[in-house]
């Protein structure tokens, strides 16, 4: 690398994440993997969503 091109890469990096802001996609995981039945219990978290008002 040249000297200066990590200072570019953060600056690149930060100004990447700003244009991306509440742009990116859903995010979500599983605890335990098979199918969900008629009647199982589950458990949904969804964060407040900054473009639907309360």
């Amino acid at each position: 690398m040249r000297d200066g091109d990590h200072e570019e890469l953060v600056t690149g990096s930060a100004q990447a994440a700003k244009a991306a802001k509440r742009l990116r996609g859903l995010v979500a995981w599983v605890e335990k993997p098979g199918r969900i039945t008629t009647g199982e219990e589950i458990s949904v978290r969804v964060p407040e969503q900054w473009i639907y008002r309360a």
